[in-house]
Formats: structure tokens, sequence, C-alpha cells
């Protein structure tokens, strides 16, 4: 089998997107030992290390 062409696809969101995406329980629920309350805590610690209005990709 062979290659025929490749696609490189970027999303651009902000930070702030980021984080009320992960704010979802759902989506802040991978394996692991945390609560949702300890992940939130986690999640708005990093989250001030940010800007969060600038573009990322």
């Amino acid at each position: 089998m062979n290659v025929l062409d490749t696609e490189v696809t970027a999303r651009h969101s902000t930070m702030a997107e980021k984080k009320a995406w992960l704010s979802i329980p759902v989506f802040a629920r991978p394996d692991g030992d945390f609560t949702h309350a300890q992940r939130m805590k986690i999640l708005d610690a990093a989250y001030t290390l940010t800007t969060p209005d600038t573009p990322t990709a």
C-alpha cells in the first residue's frame, strides 16, 4: 500500500476556549485518581500561566 497524498489540518482556538472545553466533566475525565474538583483546580492553576485570548494551533 502506498500513500498517495497527505494533508495537515490545524484547528485554531484560544486558551479560553480550550479551558471551557476541558471544564465539561465528560471531557475532563481521563483515567486517574483525581476528582473533578481536583482537575478543575489544576486546570485553573495552569490557565493562569497562559494568555487566554491568544490564538493557538
